[in-house]
């Protein structure tokens, strides 16, 4: 009986293959690699553009948003994060408005998203007045038309607040 070997190496070849498994597996971790090939960026001016655009701004203004909070209550004992009482999703007008941000801690983050300890935002919220929660009602009702342009200013308006708490 005739072995036959790998075309490149002369050893035992794998199965009904023409390589021995090192070369075998080289080749398809070569070919899964060549597959994964990154989709093509959008292009300027089409609607991915715009989404892809937004969703980096988006991120950038949510990590400035809470790194501005640990500057403003990082005196606060075991402060983690903002929580935001308007929900980011209820309304982009108010994400990134600091009245909308209540100082927690990861812990009570966690607590009230799972909404098990509902109470600890009823309390800031009583704390700050019905006046503060029926105008932060209003801005979130505001619709925001250009978002791309609204992330934009945001974005400038955080890098800025955020150089005035550095100082």
């Amino acid at each position: 009986m005739i072995k036959k070997t790998c075309k490149l190496c002369n050893e035992p070849r794998y199965v009904n293959t023409s390589w021995c498994w090192k070369h075998y597996k080289d080749r398809e971790e070569l070919k899964k690699a060549n597959k994964k090939k990154a989709k093509p960026k959008a292009k300027e001016g089409t609607i991915r553009y715009e989404k892809e655009l937004q969703k980096k701004l988006m991120a950038k203004c949510d990590r400035l948003y809470q790194e501005i909070g640990r500057k403003m209550y990082g005196h606060l004992k075991d402060y983690s994060c903002l929580h935001h009482i308007v929900r980011k999703s209820q309304g982009l007008n108010t994400r990134y408005d600091f009245e909308n941000g209540m100082p927690v801690t990861m812990k009570e983050h966690c607590l009230i998203h799972q909404a098990q300890d509902c109470k600890i935002e009823a309390d800031y919220i009583l704390s700050k007045g019905k006046e503060w929660f029926d105008d932060l009602q209003k801005r979130r009702r505001v619709l925001v038309t250009d978002k791309t342009k609204f992330l934009k200013e945001n974005l400038d308006r955080l890098n800025n607040l955020l150089k005035e708490y550095g100082n």
